[in-house]
């Protein structure tokens, strides 16, 4: 008997490498393999390869007037622009949202044990900052604001543009970073548009591979870096580029793009299909996702039973999902996400998120909805 396909719903965790990134990446670890610093044939090819990523990523992102930093992921990309522009300039007050993900929330505690000063920006039910209450925080020694576009665990949009334009008018010394990790593969990118400084992505993220990233960053922004060695990439990030990593960031970046809009109308429905499915015939969900974010996130709390022991029995039926941030869970922690949004704590410990990608089809919706219920059921007699 044939096994049935496992149902991945974790895309937010990580995404699976699509074809056209894997084949990048084995061209340039098995052909195009050479150093781009060396000076010979072999070199050249490679650094050709960063240039032509590094004037990719400005057009696909919409970054014409950014430098591209490639780093090992998001996480690293965070950590530099958080560590880079506040060690680089006097100021020492940081705005940081209070639904970041923790690659920007333990930078921000370790500048705090420093001397700085961290103010955290609250939110609403649906994770939504409010630009004028973000805006007025801003003061005279403000040397960053940190805002994520699109949140990992509910799927929130902020309104970038409008909180950059607020924060530069009020001072225009303060800089603002954004971590697009979550909305690059769904959302239309406009860095330049949208007057930011510096942007993070990641390539496990939207189908490329593990391991590299980048970090867009407003010509002429002062930078600390958080690595010395060689003095590659304009000496902001030294250290041999992930060049495999790259061409399959790249491509992959290249490749959702290409039908991003469709691709999102389609995993929106999908998604709004398990939400209604879900909410119609398990009692008691609470939804935690509002419905004008992130197109393959939803967040959904299953009271009367703990999310851990629903993930694996959903495991045990070969659908993946996870009970929020992967770093989280890997640690052992709370939702940070889920408390600033106020969620009870019989909600914390019963959250299941379910995140999409442009390989989920119809069929895998239905797996859920015909296996759900029953387990809920089964759980909350099990756990009474």
């Amino acid at each position: 008997m044939t096994p049935r396909r496992p149902v991945y719903l974790d895309n937010a965790a990580t995404t699976r490498c699509s074809p056209e990134a894997a084949t990048a990446v084995q061209r340039h670890l098995l052909d195009d393999f050479g150093n781009p610093s060396s000076a010979h044939e072999l070199g050249a090819r490679a650094g050709a390869l960063l240039e032509k990523a590094r004037r990719g990523l400005q057009r696909h992102l919409r970054a014409r007037r950014a430098r591209v930093v490639f780093t090992s992921g998001g996480t690293e990309a965070n950590n530099l622009a958080i560590f880079g522009i506040a060690r680089a300039h006097r100021r020492r007050h940081l705005l940081v949202s209070a639904i970041e993900h923790d690659s920007v929330l333990s930078p921000a505690r370790a500048l705090a044990a420093k001397g700085f000063d961290i103010e955290t920006v609250p939110v609403d039910a649906r994770g939504h900052v409010a630009p004028g209450d973000l805006i007025a925080r801003v003061r005279p020694d403000t040397a960053l604001v940190c805002v994520m576009h699109g949140n990992n665990e509910i799927g929130t949009l902020q309104p970038i543009a409008e909180i950059a334009r607020g924060v530069h008018d009020r001072n225009r010394q303060t800089a603002v970073h954004v971590d697009a990790v979550q909305s690059v593969a769904w959302e239309v990118i406009d860095f330049d548009g949208w007057g930011i400084d510096s942007l993070s992505l990641s390539g496990h993220k939207l189908h490329g591979p593990k391991g590299v990233g980048a970090l867009l960053v407003r010509e002429r922004l002062v930078l600390d870096p958080l690595l010395h060695g060689g003095g590659q990439q304009a000496g902001l990030r030294s250290g041999t580029e992930n060049v495999p990593g790259i061409a399959g960031l790249f491509a992959a970046l290249t490749e959702v793009v290409s039908d991003r809009a469709d691709a999102a109308e389609r995993i929106r429905a999908l998604r709004d299909r398990l939400v209604e499915g879900v909410l119609a015939s398990v009692p008691g969900v609470v939804q935690q996702t509002g419905p004008n974010g992130l197109p393959h996130i939803a967040s959904l709390a299953f009271p009367g039973v703990t999310g851990e022991v629903l993930l694996h029995h959903l495991e045990s039926e070969g659908i993946y999902v996870s009970t929020g941030s992967a770093c989280h869970a890997a640690a052992g922690e709370g939702s940070s996400v889920l408390e600033a949004i106020g969620a009870a704590p019989e909600e914390l410990r019963a959250t299941i998120r379910f995140s999409l990608s442009r390989e989920t089809m119809a069929d895998d919706i239905d797996r859920v909805l015909d296996t759900l219920p029953a387990a809920v059921e089964e759980l909350r007699c099990l756990e009474a």
